[in-house]
């Protein structure tokens, strides 16, 4: 389960392992669960402002694209197809 290579990575807290673990195996289990919890920061990392920028078009951009899509098929499709209550 634990590779050396995952201990030494950077992000692999050991000392949580390790405290984790002692109280685990030396306390209640209502107090190990209380001693294990951590403060974890909010959010996320840094975002290149490029990369922001992108992800801002794509989702502020596809509603309005969808419904335009939407518009142009539903116009296509009722100049292909005569209506029903028309006579010529």
């Amino acid at each position: 389960m634990f590779k050396d290579h995952r201990l030494g990575a950077p992000g692999f807290r050991a000392d949580h392992l390790l405290l984790n673990a002692v109280a685990a195996l030396a306390l209640d289990r209502d107090l190990a669960a209380v001693a294990s919890r951590r403060r974890v920061a909010r959010g996320f990392g840094h975002v290149e402002p490029s990369t922001k920028l992108r992800w801002r078009t794509l989702v502020l951009g596809t509603m309005p694209a969808v419904l335009l899509a939407a518009a142009v098929l539903r116009s296509l499709a009722s100049r292909r197809s005569p209506r029903a209550g028309t006579r010529d």
